[in-house]
C-alpha cells in the first residue's frame, strides 16, 4: 500500500511540472509573422499573425522612421489568423518598390505581451488607376473649349470610362476606351459614343484600368446644350487675401473669375512700365498658371494696368499689358489652397470650409532661393524627378514654374528615407517649390492634393512681411521691394 500511494505521488509532482512546463512555455511564446513573397499595391495579399493565445495585434508597416500604413485592435485568437491588404498606404497611394519593416505587436490583455519585426521587399505596384479627375463637373455640347480630364495608371495600359444615366445607374450605355501611357494624361471627349453623342441629362461615369475593375473612380456629369458664357476681361478688385481675411472672404477670392495671359503655362510675359513699345520691362508672369490683378484699364479698353508678383525676383509689380493678350478663367469650385511663406503652412480648403493645415517647406533664402507669392491656378501633373540624391513624388504645377510636391527621399541599403526633409517642413527649405508630407494617417498629404485636385484649383500663396521687411531695412528701401533671390525652376527643381 505503501509502495501505491509512492507512485501516485510521483505520478502527481510529474503531471504538476509537465503542467507548469507547459503553461511556461505558452506565456513565454512569441507571436510571430509570416509575410508572402511578391508584395504589391492594388493587389490583396494574405499575411499570417499566429498569436500565442487569444488577444488583438497592431500591425504596422515602416521604413527609415516613416509609418506608411497600420492597422490597429486586430483579434486574434491562438494559432495562425490571416490580415488581407491591399498593398496601399493609409490614404489609397502606392507603395513604392523598396525595402519596408513588418512589426507585429501582440496582447491578450492580462499584461502578456510580445512583437515581432520582420524585413519585406515591395514589388512595383500592379496595374491600377490612381485618379481621374474631370475638368468640370459639366460637358457643354455647343462649347468650342474640349471637356477634358486628367487620369493616371500604375503603368501603361488600358482605362475604361463606363456611361449611364444616372436615373438608372446599372444601365452603361457605353464606354470610352483610353490608353495610359507611362505618366500623367490629358485627354478630351465630345461626349460621343460610338459616334452618338449624348442627351441632355445627368449621367454616372466609372472609371478603371481594365485589369483592375475594383479600383475604381466616378463622378457625376452633367451634360448640356450651349455654351459657358464668355466673361470680358475687366477691373478685378483685389485677388489677394488681408491677414485679417475671413475664411468667407479668403474663399470668395478663391472662387472667383480669374485674369491671366492668354498662352503657355511656361511663356513668360512681360509687365511694362507704360503701354506701347517704349515701355520698360518690370517684370515677368507666367501664362495662364498666374492670376493679375487688373487694376484699371485703360487706352480705349487696349491697355490693362495690372500687379502681380515677378518670377524673377519675387517682388509685387504694376505695369502695362494688352487686353488682348489677356483671358478670363473660373476657377476650380471645390477646393482651394492658401500657403503662408511666413508660417510655413498649407490651409486646404474645401467648399469653402478649412479641412487640414499641413506643414510645408518653400523656397530657403537663405540659399538664394525663393517662392514668389501671388495667387496661380494649378496646372498639370509631372512624373516624379530626382533633383541631386532626393527624389519627389506626386508634383503638379501652379505656374509655369513652381511646383508643389511631396518631400524628397533618400535610399540607403534599398530603404526610402524621408526624414531630412520631414524634419525641415514648417521650414524654409526648397529650392523654391512646395514641399508637403508625402503620406498621413488617415489625412491630407501630397497624395491627396495629386489625387483631388481639379485643373484650375486656386492656390494663394502668402509673402512673408517679416523677411521682407528686415530685407527692406538691410537694403535701405521701402515696400514690398525685390528679393535678392533667384525664383523657382530656375536653378532646377525641388
Amino acid at each position: 500500500m505503501r509502495s501505491f500511494f509512492r507512485i501516485c505521488f510521483l505520478m502527481l509532482l510529474l503531471l504538476t511540472g509537465l503542467l507548469c512546463t507547459a503553461s511556461a512555455e505558452r506565456v513565454s511564446s512569441q507571436v510571430s509573422l509570416t509575410i508572402p513573397k511578391g508584395m504589391r499595391s492594388y493587389r490583396n495579399q494574405t499575411i499570417v499573425i499566429t498569436a500565442p493565445d487569444d488577444g488583438v495585434c497592431d500591425l504596422e508597416i515602416t521604413s527609415s522612421g516613416t509609418t506608411f500604413w497600420r492597422r490597429t485592435d486586430i483579434p486574434v485568437t491562438a494559432g495562425d489568423n490571416e490580415v488581407v491588404w491591399d498593398g496601399t498606404g493609409f490614404d489609397g497611394e502606392y507603395m513604392p518598390a523598396s525595402r519596408f519593416h513588418m512589426t507585429v505587436r501582440f496582447s491578450d490583455g492580462e499584461g502578456n505581451t510580445s512583437e515581432e519585426t520582420k524585413t519585406f521587399t515591395m514589388d512595383k505596384p500592379a496595374m491600377a488607376l490612381m485618379y481621374f479627375i474631370p475638368d468640370s463637373d459639366t460637358l457643354w455640347l455647343d462649347s468650342k473649349r474640349s471637356w477634358f480630364f486628367m487620369y493616371e495608371t500604375t503603368s501603361p495600359g488600358r482605362v475604361l470610362m463606363k456611361v449611364a444615366p444616372l436615373d438608372d445607374p446599372e444601365n452603361f450605355i457605353g464606354t470610352v476606351k483610353l490608353d495610359a501611357g507611362e505618366s500623367a494624361e490629358r485627354d478630351s471627349w465630345d461626349g460621343c459614343i460610338d459616334g452618338t453623342r449624348l442627351q441632355e441629362g445627368q449621367y454616372r461615369v466609372v472609371c478603371y484600368a481594365r485589369s483592375a475593375p475594383e479600383w475604381s473612380h466616378e463622378f457625376t456629369l452633367t451634360v448640356a446644350r450651349g455654351a459657358p458664357e464668355t466673361q470680358e476681361v475687366g477691373v478685378t478688385g483685389p485677388i489677394m487675401p488681408s491677414r485679417s481675411a475671413t475664411d468667407e472672404e479668403i474663399w470668395e477670392l478663391m472662387t472667383a473669375p480669374a485674369v491671366v495671359f492668354d498662352n503657355g503655362q511656361g511663356t513668360g510675359n512681360d509687365i511694362l512700365s507704360k503701354p506701347g513699345k517704349g515701355g520698360k520691362v518690370l517684370g515677368h508672369v507666367h501664362g495662364t498658371g498666374t492670376a493679375l490683378e487688373v487694376i484699371r484699364i485703360e487706352e480705349g479698353g487696349k491697355w490693362a494696368y495690372v500687379g502681380a508678383w515677378n518670377l524673377q525676383k519675387a517682388n509685387y509689380i504694376e505695369g502695362y499689358v494688352k487686353v488682348s493678350d489677356l483671358k478670363v478663367v473660373t476657377p476650380a469650385q471645390d477646393y482651394g489652397l492658401l500657403i503662408d511663406k511666413q508660417t510655413q503652412t498649407m490651409v486646404i480648403f474645401a467648399n469653402g470650409e478649412r479641412v487640414a493645415e499641413l506643414k510645408v517647406s518653400t523656397g530657403n533664402p537663405a540659399l538664394k532661393y525663393e517662392t514668389e507669392a501671388g495667387s496661380y491656378l494649378t496646372c498639370n501633373r509631372l512624373a516624379s524627378f530626382r533633383t541631386g540624391s532626393y527624389r519627389y513624388e506626386f508634383p503638379f504645377r501652379i505656374n509655369g514654374a513652381t511646383l508643389i510636391h511631396s518631400v524628397g527621399w533618400l535610399e540607403h541599403n534599398s530603404f526610402r528615407s524621408f526624414e531630412n526633409e520631414n524634419a525641415r517642413l514648417g521650414t524654409k527649405a526648397s529650392h523654391g517649390c512646395v514641399r508637403v508630407e508625402r503620406t498621413t494617417e488617415g489625412g491630407y498629404n501630397a497624395w491627396w492634393l495629386w489625387t483631388h485636385l481639379r485643373w484650375n484649383t486656386r492656390v494663394i500663396i502668402m509673402d512673408d512681411p517679416v523677411q521682407r521687411a528686415e530685407y527692406n531695412a538691410s537694403a535701405g528701401k521701402t515696400g514690398r521691394d525685390d528679393m535678392p533671390y533667384t525664383g523657382a525652376g530656375t536653378n532646377g527643381w525641388d
